[in-house]
């Protein structure tokens, strides 16, 4: 599936099950996610070096504490599609 239907079937999920606070903060994450990995699909972004390039980008922005509620937000699309059938990979976030 490709990463920009993953976040919208999620955050319209998210929208309808959680706190809008936590969609909010889902779609800023997401987005930012998703300059990082333009056209991407999510097998694809199971492989390390994406997750590494997104970690880099936004070192050099200075955002640290941003990166890590980001790459939060991509385990909780993750968890979801898995949960739901629309990836059958491992959790490429998960210990």
């Amino acid at each position: 599936m490709p990463l920009e239907k993953a976040i919208v079937e999620f955050l319209d999920w998210v929208k309808t099950n959680k706190r809008e606070n936590t969609w909010k903060g889902y779609k800023w994450n997401l987005a930012q996610i998703e300059k990082s990995m333009p056209g991407k699909w999510l097998g694809e972004i199971a492989e390390v070096p994406h997750i590494q390039n997104h970690k880099k980008r936004r070192m050099a922005d200075d955002c640290l504490v941003a990166c890590n509620r980001e790459l939060s937000a991509l385990q909780a699309l993750f968890t979801w599609s898995i949960k739901h059938k629309k990836f059958d990979g491992p959790n490429p976030l998960t210990a």
